[in-house]
């Protein structure tokens, strides 16, 4: 268990964004585990974590499949309307990821509705150690590779998320001609 997954849960939807809203325009976040479940557990306590998060007048939300497509439904229909209405799509990159089918159909989704990055979509998780696809090497992401610094990249998200700005700089230190940087 890392660090972040031990964070006190206050908060959690008890029913879908996608139904509790009826529109995803406040969802923040979605995320797949794409990867025919060998990191699902990871994804579902991430997603948890961020639907803990205050912010403004409500939680973070976040379409997580397990939770919110139903049994029997088309998946590629049911995954259409979070990815287009969402205002992030997470993708989680590892190599189980990268190795199986339905996350290829799942990142070509994502990718497509930012295909620049311009917009900033598209949020790359990296999970693991691994060669990024083209469509993701262009896009900055954020590194949960060690699991002692989880905790980082689970602030950088929520900073993101909530567009809040990342801390700058090395605290109370300041440079001087002494330490050779200036």
């Amino acid at each position: 268990m890392t660090p972040w997954q031990t964070r006190a849960i206050i908060g959690k939807w008890t029913s879908s964004p996608i139904s509790a809203w009826g529109s995803m325009s406040h969802v923040l976040a979605i995320f797949f585990s794409a990867n025919n479940g060998a990191n699902k557990p990871w994804v579902e306590s991430l997603a948890e974590q961020l639907e803990a998060v205050r912010y403004k007048d409500r939680y973070l939300g976040v379409v997580f499949d397990k939770w919110d497509f139903q049994k029997g439904k088309n998946i590629v229909l049911e995954l259409e309307r979070p990815i287009d209405e969402a205002r992030f799509v997470g993708i989680v990159v590892s190599k189980a990821m990268l190795e199986a089918e339905w996350p290829t159909l799942e990142r070509t989704i994502a990718v497509w509705s930012d295909p620049s990055g311009r917009k900033g979509r598209v949020v790359t998780l990296l999970l693991e150690n691994v060669e990024l696809p083209a469509s993701l090497r262009v896009r900055n992401w954020i590194d949960f590779r060690d699991a002692s610094k989880c905790e980082d990249g689970f602030t950088e998200l929520v900073a993101l998320l909530t567009d809040t700005p990342v801390r700058r700089g090395r605290g109370g230190y300041t440079p001087s001609p002494r330490d050779g940087v200036y």
